[in-house]
């Protein structure tokens, strides 16, 4: 029995209780490994474009069960021990939403061989490629000083999306904008061509760009029912962006909208819209593809 004239005895016992306690348990709980991963690069091959690339998390496999998703860069605690066979795919936002992210279908996924220790942290350099079954419908980087983006739907022939070579350039020499003004305060542009609409419910397809903007820009799809190219179309908006002083990658998901139509071509748009206060803005463009399987 503790005695009460020892007034910092019952003190003295339960912080005995609970040091022991926590001992008792800490024996039975098990100790984590470790993976760090900063970044995932992208390498591609010819005809395939640019390397930028905005691979926001890691999905991670053990075998075939799915361990989690995580955000770069990443300390990922793990109850495995010793040697596995992980295999990890490559996470976008898709639309630019933080809350819609996905595995990027058309990146490899990475399988890594690791030997892991309890306490110990094992770091991963990653780096992805394209799939070799990837088709690449369009790529525009502007660097022939050209733009695969003259159709204009609508504005002024100046309001077309045109090469320009300065300091503003995403990478290389060209890329290309958008000028708006308040003599053309709103601008539909598209791509030249039209092509046949031939996807397939649950065929991915995404259309992937750098950007950087002074006034925000609207991703969508004009369907045609015939090549004549005096035929209006129908637009079909899907999503955008927001105005940003800085370059940005953004990836939109375009296949449930062109699978759902049965419209026989359709050109990819874009529309931006002078902001109120403005008298003139910007939107940047470069290393646009057109992708699918």
């Amino acid at each position: 029995m503790i005695s009460s004239k020892h007034p910092f005895a019952h003190i003295y016992f339960l912080l005995l209780l609970t040091f022991s306690s926590c001992s008792f348990l800490d024996q039975n709980e098990p100790t984590p490994s470790y993976l760090y991963i900063s970044e995932f690069r992208l390498k591609t091959q010819v005809n395939q474009g640019s390397i930028s690339e905005r691979i926001t998390d890691i999905w991670l496999f053990n075998n075939t069960e799915f361990l989690g998703m995580f955000p770069l860069p990443a300390k990922i605690p793990l109850l495995l021990y010793g040697e596995q066979n992980l295999t990890i795919q490559a996470g976008i936002k898709e639309n630019g939403i933080g809350a819609t992210p996905e595995n990027y279908p058309f990146f490899n996924s990475i399988k890594v061989k690791v030997n892991l220790t309890s306490l110990k942290t094992d770091t991963l350099n990653l780096e992805t490629s394209y799939l070799s079954t990837s088709k690449f419908h369009f790529i525009e980087n502007f660097e022939n000083n050209t733009s695969f983006f003259s159709f204009l739907v609508s504005g002024l022939p100046e309001n077309r999306v045109l090469p320009y070579s300065d300091n503003n350039v995403f990478e290389g020499k060209f890329s290309g904008k958008i000028q708006v003004s308040k003599s053309a305060p709103i601008v539909t542009v598209g791509s030249n061509a039209k092509y046949k609409n031939t996807f397939n419910p649950g065929q991915p397809v995404y259309l992937e760009m750098d950007y950087k903007g002074e006034a925000p820009c609207i991703i969508g799809v004009q369907f045609y029912d015939t090549e004549n190219i005096e035929e209006a179309g129908i637009i079909v908006p899907i999503a955008g962006f927001k105005e940003s002083a800085d370059w940005k990658k953004i990836y939109f998901n375009l296949g449930s909208t062109l699978a759902l139509r049965k419209s026989l071509y359709y050109r990819v748009i874009f529309n931006t819209a002078l902001p109120e206060g403005k008298e003139n803005a910007n939107v940047h463009f470069d290393n646009i593809k057109l992708i699918s399987f």
